[in-house]
């Protein structure tokens, strides 16, 4: 993250845990990097953070996302699938599992907030002094605000796109942009009024066709409400060529078919790149009251690289990520990456997830990653990160 030092300083002063938790993990990815990576041969210490996907189903319909957008995964996919949620006695005993070396969770779907425990079961992570962060369209905010407030969630991480006319267009449903709005003002008021520091509140956009000469207004609106951070996404796209190439390697090395790429081929890239070049530097050229990042991490200049050539990598040119962090889909598997959920490495009703962790499907995963990145690899902002 690019956070201006003053900012830095005053969540450190008020978040002493928040800041110890980000200073560990980040010597933990550069020791991951060192230990796990080079000399493991497949093997991890126990990882840093758990990426939960509480659920499939969504209450909107935007026009970039890989899940369910015009050919999103979830677009046709079975009744059974689309309502799979792991129990809440089924998380609390995960969270029991890791509770001793303190991972971070991460809750995002779908939409989190449409798994019908959600609440309690933050509940139990912050019981267990763990950091937890979520990715929400903002939707259901305003009647879930009095429970984030008290139970400290530490990062709220919100996707407003633009202006309210942008932003409903690209999310599908008119008046969303208000009822996000609602829900950001009523956290930030309780936190006035109980002097909280959490949660933080960051507004996350995505660049694409509806608001690539707009997105920009956002940092306006940002700093009028007082947010936290605001993050920029350049978006993740692929080609026939690519997926074809990832998918071909997935079958001959790990014996497994792998589809999920082509939801990302309805992010096209159909917008007018110098307009998004000049709200780039606009807002890099710009001093704001809030921390600023961006994913991947890429200046004016990177862009028509970025968004001309699907193949190129840029970044790191190794992944550590399956070192580090633990993802489970909402029936309970388990798989190495966030993005792609193609190769399962078991189910944690069947295996506790430690097990699973340096089980030989995981180790067999990151061997084979240590030969060389995916075709697929080339759009992803964790090169840029970790």
């Amino acid at each position: 993250m690019n956070i201006p030092l003053s900012i830095f300083l005053k969540i450190a002063f008020r978040t002493p845990d928040l800041f110890l938790s980000v200073a560990r993990e980040t010597i933990r990815s550069h020791t991951a990097r060192l230990l796990d990576y080079r000399f493991g041969r497949g093997y991890a210490f126990p990882p840093r953070y758990i990426d939960l996907k509480m659920t499939n189903l969504c209450n909107l319909r935007c026009s970039m996302c890989g899940q369910w957008g015009d050919q999103g995964n979830f677009r046709n996919a079975p009744k059974e699938v689309l309502q799979q949620q792991l129990e809440l006695p089924v998380l609390k005993r995960l969270v029991k599992e890791v509770a001793g070396f303190r991972p971070s969770f991460y809750l995002w779907g779908g939409e989190p907030f449409l798994y019908r425990d959600l609440i309690p079961f933050i509940s139990t992570i912050k019981a267990n002094k763990m950091v937890c962060a979520m990715n929400t369209n903002g939707t259901f905010l305003t009647e879930t605000a009095d429970d984030l407030v008290r139970l400290g969630v530490d990062n709220l991480l919100i996707s407003v796109d633009g202006p309210r006319e942008v932003h409903d267009r690209v999310r599908g449903m008119a008046g969303t942009f208000d009822r996000v709005m609602t829900g950001v003002d009523r956290i930030l008021s309780l936190r006035r009024e109980r002097r909280a520091a959490k949660p933080y509140v960051t507004f996350v956009i995505t660049v694409n066709r509806e608001n690539a000469s707009e997105f920009h207004h956002v940092y306006d609106l940002a700093a009028k409400l007082g947010v936290d951070f605001v993050g920029l996404q350049f978006g993740t796209s692929t080609s026939e060529a690519t997926g074809g190439a990832y998918e071909k390697r997935m079958k001959r090395c790990l014996g497994c078919l792998a589809t999920s790429w082509r939801g990302f081929l309805s992010y096209k890239v159909d917008f007018d790149v110098a307009a998004v070049q000049e709200g780039l530097k606009r807002i890099r050229s710009t001093r704001h009251p809030f921390g600023t990042y961006f994913i991947p991490d890429l200046y004016p200049e990177d862009l028509p690289d970025y968004y001309g050539s699907k193949h190129l990598v840029k970044g790191h040119r190794t992944c550590i990520v399956p070192w580090i962090r633990a993802d489970l889909l909402p029936n309970g598997d388990v798989y190495p990456c966030i993005d792609f959920p193609d190769y399962i490495v078991g189910n944690i009703h069947e295996t506790p997830l430690m097990t699973l962790w340096n089980g030989p499907q995981y180790v067999r995963f990151r061997r084979e990653l240590q030969k060389g990145l995916f075709a697929i690899c080339s759009r992803c902002s964790s090169l840029y990160e970790f």
